[in-house]
């Protein structure tokens, strides 16, 4: 369930994953996008929430432009979110629920 009105944007680096997360979102208005996290396909400021599961090394290895740099991830995030903006991330090896705040 999310706000009437909002505009919700899947993005990963395979296509592959991205037609699974589809499927399993069917009869929802998300669009889907292939994209590097460490070049968000979004313009600064503009992202009240984030949701994302990054690649930690563990299930899926980082690629693109967060294996040479994955902090990267957290830079193109504070770029992006508004400034009320959150994003909330799964971290860790024991996973955790990790919730950045740009202000």
């Amino acid at each position: 369930m999310h706000s009437p009105g909002a505009r919700l944007l899947g993005l990963d680096r395979d296509a592959a994953a991205l037609r699974a997360a589809s499927a399993n979102a069917v009869g929802t208005t998300i669009r889907w996008a292939v994209a590097d996290a460490g070049q968000l396909p979004l313009a600064a400021r503009s992202v009240d929430l984030v949701i994302s599961n990054p690649p930690w090394g563990r299930q899926v290895r980082a690629g693109g432009l967060l294996a040479a740099d994955p902090a990267g991830l957290w830079r193109e995030l504070r770029r992006a979110l508004a400034p009320h903006g959150r994003a909330v991330s799964l971290a860790g090896s024991h996973p955790a629920i990790v919730t950045l705040a740009p202000g």
